[in-house]
């Protein structure tokens, strides 16, 4: 396999449909390798073997990688089994049950029994946020919504505080979230501790029936993804679909949160001509 100078070793696994355990990479953030459960084992043309963190190591010619072995499985399952020590064992009832990397790389690893207990968090969940709720709980402190805030949306509302067993994200202060509400923080987040307030209670989002379609609040033309339930529309997703679209899959608070428009009963739903003052309905 070939791949651009620079490329991250996880970036081209993907490209090629190879799937490596990870929690904290997306290509359009920074390296910051928080997880620690995307190692791999790469042999060079000399011969040296090296257990490198794929979303920071760069592909070099003529290197031979290795995605899962038992030692990288060793390696990443015990990483991976510190992150799940602490985490609620709530999946029959998070929304985000079925489309959880959390879920996934545990199902990858064959974590079915953890070997280490301690006292897990037990902190209610913040709902003061009419669009955003938030589940302490279910935060691994991976940062990809401290980064994706900051690096991609460029305002900073999330942050890091305190240090050690203690740390946790949150605001400044721990004043109200009071931000664009772009939602970005939620697309990325992998394990369901920030969810859309505006599509809870409407069953697991792995039910979901799933549409490629294009935004409809402005004229910008931003490529989403529309899931439904029962012919109703219950959320929109940003839609990263490569080399479509103008938005990345990025999105603004309308775009995102908006999705009631859609069964408004005010909602123009055919072309409509200015006849004297007055619009009439006309056909497609």
């Amino acid at each position: 396999a070939s791949a651009p100078e620079g490329t991250v070793i996880i970036e081209v696994a993907k490209q090629h449909g190879v799937e490596v355990t990870n929690l904290c990479y997306n290509r359009k953030l920074k390296p910051f390798a928080a997880c620690r459960t995307c190692m791999v084992d790469i042999r060079t043309p000399e011969g040296e073997k090296k257990l490198v963190y794929s979303c920071t190591q760069p592909v070099e010619e003529g290197i031979e990688i290795f995605t899962s072995t038992e030692e990288t499985d060793r390696y990443n399952g015990a990483c991976l089994e510190m992150l799940l020590v602490e985490h609620p064992l709530d999946c029959p009832i998070c929304d985000k049950s079925g489309v959880c990397p959390l879920q996934d790389n545990t199902e990858a690893l064959q974590l079915a029994n953890g070997r280490f207990e301690i006292q897990r968090r037990n902190e209610p969940s913040d709902k003061s946020n009419p669009l955003i709720e938030f589940y302490l709980n279910r935060c691994i402190m991976c940062g990809l919504c401290v980064r994706a805030c900051d690096e991609i949306q460029g305002v900073q509302a999330l942050d890091f505080h305190q240090r050690g067993m203690k740390v946790m994200i949150g605001t400044a202060n721990q004043e109200p979230l009071d931000c664009e509400f772009c939602g970005q923080c939620i697309t990325v987040c992998p394990t369901g501790a920030l969810m859309d307030m505006s599509s809870q209670e409407r069953g697991l989002a792995a039910l979901f029936s799933k549409n490629h379609s294009t935004c409809g609040y402005c004229s910008w033309g931003c490529t989403i993804q529309v899931e439904t339930k029962k012919n109703r529309v219950v959320r929109f997703v940003g839609d990263e679909l490569n080399g479509l679209g103008i938005n990345e899959g990025n999105l603004c608070a309308k775009g995102r949160f908006g999705h009631g428009i859609v069964h408004n009963e005010d909602r123009i739903q055919s072309p409509l001509i200015n006849v004297g003052g007055t619009f009439k309905e006309v056909s497609w």
